[in-house]
């Protein structure tokens, strides 16, 4: 399908009217981020020049009132309250802010520094491509030369992409300071969630297209195929398996209750929480293994993916081993292998058991983490 098209780089973005707008005071002219309809957020050093206004990168639209300034009292940040209430739409739109761990940052291969043009005052973009064995590396080097302006990722959800701003403004140590640290008091001080998923689910209609889906894009329309989305149709969680537990009924002759998953290690051992199995220690468990998962674009109101998801093959638990050194509380040696009852497991590539790392050594560049058990974490 086709739509109409404008670039909307720049729409969670406002430029500072002050007294040094064009950079005169020899430092970078300001900018802020938009938080919510009512609020911006800008540097200390920023919001003592006292900025009368705001403006945008589309310069068509009206610049805003500032009504009042509120100072975070340790932190290089400020808000910017508005006398009137911004119009969301795709050339004005709020940022998202990374509040989780920041040191997940690390894991986008591209960073962007947005900032001001001391000449002109617009608004340009700086991107960094960071490789794969250094990431990291490159994330502390954008952190420490990046003390103006702000620095985002780019987070693709719904396929559409999502800014999300990761810095603004000096920390402690000299280098940028994540908005992370900041995120609870945005939150307490203007009212509006910054949980990352609920931003991206508010704004998602006013986002634009990921690159990967735009067939064509001309200065006031593009052609989109949702077709090009990269996701696989058909996705195999080979070790994965789901632990459930039968409970008695009144009304019913069994209920199975799933509450915990697990890694298959090999045809007849599963390993997954103690803590998980001490609420249904005396109970009958079964384990469903080859978990297949087939996901289809469809269209409800915006197009979103829908996932259907089954089980191949199944067993029953013949002993449980619970680690000899277990403890709730404090919480240590959180383990246990199930022993299965002879099955027919039919391993394929999409369906076989996982591998132990076989030594004391972790002396690895990259790690991934796997969450399986309880099935509520």
């Amino acid at each position: 399908f086709s739509e109409r098209y404008q670039d909307s780089t720049f729409a969670h973005v406002v430029k500072l009217d002050t007294a040094f707008a064009e950079g005169d005071d020899g430092g970078e002219a300001c900018l802020g981020a938009i938080v919510d309809p009512g609020y911006i957020l800008t540097t200390k050093r920023c919001a003592s020049q006292q900025p009368q206004t705001i403006s945008f990168h589309n310069v068509s639209l009206p610049r805003r009132g500032v009504q009042s300034t509120r100072y975070h009292l340790t932190a290089d940040v400020a808000l910017l309250q508005l006398k009137t209430r911004l119009s969301i739409d795709n050339q004005v739109t709020p940022a998202c802010f990374w509040s989780g761990d920041a040191s997940t940052v690390a894991g986008f291969p591209n960073l962007q520094r947005i900032s001001r043009d001391t000449l002109t005052g617009g608004l340009r973009v700086q991107r960094t491509k960071c490789p794969l064995g250094g990431r990291e590396r490159c994330y502390g080097d954008v952190k420490r030369n990046s003390t103006a302006g702000l620095v985002q990722i780019q987070a693709v959800s719904n396929y559409r992409q999502h800014p999300f701003v990761v810095g603004l403004g000096r920390g402690g140590d000299g280098a940028m300071l994540e908005v992370a640290s900041i995120a609870h008091w945005i939150q307490e001080e203007t009212g509006t969630s910054v949980d990352g998923i609920d931003c991206a689910l508010r704004y998602a209609q006013f986002r634009q297209y990921d690159d990967r889906v735009t067939a064509h894009r001309a200065e006031s329309y593009q052609s989109i195929q949702l077709q090009n989305a990269h996701f696989a149709p058909i996705m195999a969680n080979g070790y994965r398996v789901s632990i459930g537990f039968y409970t008695e009924d009144p009304t019913r002759e069994s209920v199975v209750t799933y509450a915990c998953y697990g890694t298959l290690l090999h045809r007849q051992y599963v390993l997954t929480a103690a803590s998980c199995l001490e609420e249904y220690r005396n109970h009958s468990i079964i384990v469903r293994a080859n978990e297949v998962t087939k996901l289809t674009p469809a269209k409800v109101g915006e197009f979103r993916v829908v996932e259907d998801s089954h089980y191949l093959d199944e067993a029953y638990v013949a002993r449980v081993h619970i680690h000899p050194e277990f403890s709730e509380i404090p919480l240590k040696n959180d383990l246990a292998l199930l022993q299965l009852d002879v099955n027919e497991f039919s391993f394929e590539k999409s369906f076989k058991p996982a591998c132990l790392w076989p030594r004391d050594s972790f002396k690895l560049q990259e790690f991934q983490t796997s969450g399986h058990g309880p099935r509520r974490s």
